[in-house]
């Protein structure tokens, strides 16, 4: 697959998430997009997610149906206007990085809050400067990082822009993902280059380049959620492979059909330069039509992906089935409109595993999820 660069975050909408009934309440806006605010205004967001879920059987594991809900509130305060000190309750488990979802069920438990944004951000003349714990800086799709996943450092962006039809960006990230495997830790870097290009009246284009470089010396007990499915060498502490991710994406929007059904079609390509396995790349391509802007508006979108075991940290990629890697993805979803700051959504993903470790059992067979989501946003 040809190489590609980077996606600006100032111009095209940002390449969408593997489960687009989030779209409505996005987990990375209106942060990234904000502008600088006027000193001493503070500024909120909320938004709250009912969810009925229906899981067919999956291998060993029966068939169930659950009630989910999340609930989300972030703030921005403008210490003058370049500086601004955001932060965000959401509810979850906060050991949990890739989800706020809380499972309805046991009546007696309170809910558990906790801040998964906690940041100071300095923006001055295309520069962007963000430290603590916020918003992923980095154009990319659920294939390599779930929406939830927050990283935690020092991140910085400069934008500039050739004209009116042409923008470049580049971006770094820090991320120190756990100090408690001392005297190691765990910590990644990562960069990316990117251009947004508007090639005529009706036409808007994106490309990425992103390069993601991990160093994580044990899996256990520093991190949670163990190797999600990534390959463990025979200690059963560590990783077989090394992780440094080459991700590529690029996304072309046509605008012809009106304001109302703009049609995105979108690919996104991932492979690990340091996999000690042969399952290292993944892909994901996806068709995206309409737009919520206005009650009774709506939204499609089909997308197929598939990872091999070692082509993504399993840490920080998509949580939307119990598979992160080793899976193939048919992912289909309708949102609506309903009124002013309130959406319904359907989305229903069709997934099995990619290659059957084991052919004893049924992991093989495809399985089937299906989300139906009512979202309030104020």
């Amino acid at each position: 697959m040809p190489v590609l660069a980077l996606a600006a975050c100032v111009a095209v909408p940002p390449v969408v998430h593997a489960d687009p009934s989030d779209n409505p309440a996005s987990d990375q806006r209106p942060e990234e997009n904000a502008e600088a605010h006027d000193s001493g205004r503070l500024d909120w967001t909320a938004d709250f997610r009912l969810r009925y879920e229906a899981n067919s059987r999956l291998g060993e594991a029966p068939g169930y149906d659950r009630g989910v809900i999340r609930g989300r509130a972030g703030a921005d305060y403008a210490i003058n206007d370049r500086i601004v000190v955001s932060a965000r309750l959401v509810t979850g488990d906060p050991d949990n990085p890739r989800t706020a979802d809380v499972e309805i069920g046991d009546f007696a438990s309170d809910l558990d809050i906790s801040l998964d944004r906690l940041f100071a951000r300095y923006e001055h003349a295309g520069a962007r400067v963000q430290g603590g714990k916020f918003p992923n800086p980095f154009r990319t799709t659920e294939l390599v990082w779930d929406g939830d996943v927050n990283p935690q450092g020092l991140s910085g962006q400069y934008a500039l822009a050739a004209g009116d039809s042409f923008h470049l960006q580049v971006a770094g990230l820090y991320f120190a993902i756990d100090d408690a495997l001392s005297p190691t830790r765990s910590d990644m870097l990562g960069g990316q280059v990117g251009i947004d290009w508007i090639p005529g009246a009706h036409w808007k284009v994106s490309l990425a380049l992103a390069y993601y470089d991990y160093d994580i010396p044990k899996i256990e007990p520093g991190l949670p959620g163990g190797a999600r499915g990534n390959a463990v060498a025979t200690d059963g502490v560590t990783y077989l492979s090394d992780f440094n991710l080459v991700e590529q994406t690029v996304s072309a929007t046509y605008l012809g059909f009106g304001d109302q059904w703009p049609l995105q079609v979108s690919a996104d390509y991932v492979v690990n330069r340091g996999a000690a396995v042969p399952g290292d790349t993944g892909y994901e391509l996806s068709v995206d039509a309409g737009h919520l802007d206005r009650p009774g508006a709506m939204k499609v979108r089909y997308a197929y992906s598939q990872a091999e075991t070692d082509a993504v940290l399993g840490l920080f990629s998509n949580d939307n089935i119990p598979l992160p890697t080793n899976y193939r993805l048919h992912a289909l979803s309708f949102d609506y409109a309903l009124v002013e700051r309130v959406y319904l959504g359907l989305t229903h993903y069709h997934f099995r595993q990619k290659d059957v470790v084991d052919p004893s059992t049924s992991l093989g067979d495809w399985a089937d999820r299906t989300r139906l989501n009512l979202y309030f946003i104020f």
